[in-house]
Order: structure tokens, then C-alpha cells, then sequence
């Protein structure tokens, strides 16, 4: 689902009340998977086949945010908020986040500044 149609993946998130660890990152990884689409498609790049593009960038992502986490010692299936935003913050330094447009990155932001509102702290 997640590639398959990550707008409608994270819109079903977002309509949640509260979202585990694992949904949040998930969630956050469809968010990058679509502006890295959406990024693409703006610089006039062919995607011939979508669903199988985002399924090999679901893959490199789902490897980089590992190592991420790993990088900060953190578990990949319940990260912290705090482990969470700095995973979100290298993944943005690996895609190099600050040279997307202004639109994209507001965009991905809003995204995950909704999605990290509905994390629930494991007890």
C-alpha cells in the first residue's frame, strides 16, 4: 500500500487519532517517497512505471533509515520522537533535502509535523 499509493497511505494515517512508532515511520518514509516522485516528475524525468519506482525507492529509503537509526542507536520498530526527528533529519541530509524546492520541502513538513503530532510514546 505504502508504495502502491503513498498519498492515500498517509492521508489514512493522518485521519487517525494516534499513531504507533512504527506507522509514524512509515508514514514519514511514504512522505519522502512521494516528493522524491513529485521531485522527479518536476525536472520532466520519465517514470514509466510508477508503482515499481516507488517500490525501489521504498527499498533504498526503508535501508537508509535503518542505518540511520542504527547510526544513533536507536531501534528501528519503536524509535523515540526525538530518535525519529533526527532519522528524519540524516535522511533528509542523504536526499539533500535543502536543494528541493520551496514547495516540496513545506510540503513534506507539514506532512510530518502532523504525523509526529499523533506519536504515541510507547510506555
Amino acid at each position: 500500500m505504502m508504495f502502491r499509493d503513498p498519498a492515500g497511505f498517509i492521508q489514512e494515517k493522518l485521519s487517525k487519532k494516534i499513531l504507533s512508532a512504527n506507522t509514524v515511520r512509515d508514514a514519514m518514509m511514504a512522505s519522502f517517497i512521494l516528493t522524491l516522485q513529485k521531485r522527479e516528475e518536476g525536472t520532466g524525468a520519465s517514470i514509466p512505471d510508477p508503482a515499481s519506482w516507488r517500490q525501489e525507492k521504498a527499498r533504498e529509503m526503508r535501508e537508509v533509515a535503518s542505518a540511520a537509526f542504527a547510526g544513533i542507536g536507536a531501534p528501528f520498530e519503536y524509535p523515540t520522537l526525538p530518535q525519529m526527528e533526527q532519522v528524519k533529519a540524516e535522511i533528509e541530509r542523504k536526499y539533500r533535502w535543502d536543494q528541493l524546492d520551496a514547495g516540496l520541502r513545506e510540503e513534506h513538513e507539514r506532512v510530518c509535523r502532523m504525523l509526529f503530532a499523533k506519536f504515541e510514546e510507547p510506555f
